[in-house]
């Protein structure tokens, strides 16, 4: 999940994707906030949930940004070619953005999976 991430990160642009999932996490989080401040626990950890899950993303973002890696851009993606070369580099691409469009609208799936796959000891160590 982690190296879907990255490579989501690295195609769209990680200033776009640190504005948009930036913004999905500050709107869930404030949403999960209200619910839990007016007695509406379930509906309030679902919102957290999924703002944490943005989080996961944003701060992915952030982390590639800082570190000055490449990335592609979400610009760049309206040209046939560019376009034409990710999906030769990156054949699943499409599965991909679904699996992680998914994790990230249910509550805290990606921060868990994203967790357990840090924690897990990397081969060959």
């Amino acid at each position: 999940m982690i190296n879907a991430i990255l490579i989501h990160n690295r195609i769209t642009g990680f200033v776009f994707c640190i504005i948009e999932f930036g913004a999905l996490a500050g709107m869930a989080i404030a949403f999960g906030l209200y619910y839990v401040t007016h007695a509406r626990f379930l509906e309030g950890a679902i919102a957290l949930g999924i703002g944490a899950n943005a989080l996961t993303i944003t701060g992915m973002a952030l982390y590639s940004r800082i570190r000055n890696e490449p990335s592609v851009g979400i610009f760049n993606l309206f040209d046939s070619a560019k376009r034409a070369e990710i999906h030769r580099q990156y054949p699943g691409l499409e599965r991909l953005t679904y699996i992680i469009v998914g994790a990230t609208l249910a509550p805290f799936v990606l921060v868990l999976i994203c967790g357990f796959e840090a924690l897990r000891p990397k081969s060959g160590n």
